[in-house]
């Protein structure tokens, strides 16, 4: 009797909740389990339900690193004209920097809408020197050659500025052979999408 009563509920539970899986099973369990208190409290049929929970899908997690921090007179970037160097000691481009300037023009005219400062360096190893100090001095007249030439290709002169930098940043701190000084006699240009301030 037991077992005619489950695969009854069975039945039952099939059309009740067509939505559940139908591949459960029944069984009898007979006087089994007996409830306390009257005998029809125990003719009972208990329904079981499992439910198998859909794999929760791994979500990664993704460190995005935080955008550096800007002061409002930082440029939008700064790159140095490649294989723009100078005679020693002169404001005078080498020959093969003669023949590599014309070829960064193009480029810098397609930031017309941007502003433009001009950064010289120069080689001098040690502390930095004073603004007055002739290898400074130096540095302000090849940024002003650049200038000159990119006005001469003109680019708006409003739009530019150079600015001499010294011995400040140098790429190689202690340059041992001529190709690494050449590398600190260098031009760098900041790009700005307003007017920069006043360099210091």
């Amino acid at each position: 009797l037991s077992f005619r009563r489950a695969n009854a509920v069975a039945g039952y539970v099939v059309n009740w909740l067509p939505q559940e899986r139908r591949d459960g099973y029944y069984e009898a369990r007979g006087e089994t389990d007996p409830l306390p208190g009257d005998d029809s409290l125990s003719r009972r049929a208990l329904l079981v339900v499992y439910y198998h929970l859909k794999d929760t899908p791994v979500v990664a997690r993704i460190d995005t690193p935080a955008a550096p921090v800007r002061s409002p007179g930082d440029p939008d970037t700064v790159f140095a004209l490649q294989n723009i160097n100078f005679v020693a000691n002169t404001p005078v481009l080498t020959d093969a920097a003669k023949l590599e300037l014309p070829k960064t023009v193009p480029y810098l005219r397609s930031l017309s809408d941007r502003y433009l400062e001009i950064n010289g360096f120069c080689n001098s190893p040690g502390a930095l020197l004073s603004p007055k100090d002739p290898l400074y001095v130096l540095s302000v007249k090849r940024a002003k050659y650049i200038y000159d030439y990119l006005v001469q290709q003109g680019l708006d002169s409003t739009h530019l500025r150079y600015v001499g930098r010294g011995n400040a940043s140098p790429l190689i701190s202690h340059p041992t052979t001529r190709e690494q000084m050449d590398e600190n006699m260098r031009v760098e240009i900041r790009v700005f999408s307003v007017p920069p301030p006043k360099p210091d």
